[in-house]
């Protein structure tokens, strides 16, 4: 059993930042994505400012958009109809 924490992957700036795994890069990013039907529809979800529900046309925009960004990977989200 070991009495003290082994620190051997912390000595230099280096080796602490070849073993850290709390860096965050934007090919880590996963932009979600809220979709609505019809054309020519985006709308503001109240609930969190600046997100909005895109219809089809508009999402391919905000898709080539987050790509020029470096984000590469998306969560679609569909908009259901509450019955």
């Amino acid at each position: 059993m070991l009495h003290r924490r082994p620190r051997r992957n912390r000595k230099t700036a280096v080796i602490r930042a070849l073993a850290q795994e709390n860096y965050i890069q934007k090919e880590q990013l996963i932009f979600p994505l809220f979709l609505i039907e019809g054309e020519g529809k985006r709308v503001e979800i109240s609930s969190m400012p600046n997100i909005y529900r895109y219809s089809l046309d508009f999402l391919l925009e905000e898709i080539a958009e987050c790509i020029e960004l470096g984000i590469q990977t998306f969560a679609p989200f569909p908009s259901l109809r509450e019955d």
